[in-house]
């Protein structure tokens, strides 16, 4: 599977509520981190750089932390940003 399909993969899983925000944060960030250069379109590697680095702004913890987005505004705004990705691609 290209990494690009992986990320898509689990994109697709946190969306479906199949894979929990911290499983979604491990795979996501470790498999567009560890992806050799030159994995990525231009396009994915954009889109893929903006959810990561929106994703080390999610927070699924107990007690809130201000500076970080609660996961439904999270939840919400990947929705959106995937289904244009996805209409652009």
């Amino acid at each position: 599977m290209r990494p690009g399909d992986a990320l898509r993969a689990s994109i697709e899983q946190y969306l479906s509520g199949s894979l929990p925000l911290h499983d979604f944060w491990r795979t996501f960030n470790f498999g567009f981190a560890d992806a050799a250069a030159g994995a990525f379109s231009d396009e994915e590697e954009v889109f893929f750089a903006e959810v990561d680095d929106e994703l080390h702004h999610a927070d699924n913890q107990t007690r809130p932390d201000p500076a970080l987005r609660p996961e439904p505004e999270f939840r919400a705004w990947l929705k959106e940003a995937y289904a244009r990705f996805q209409a652009a691609g």
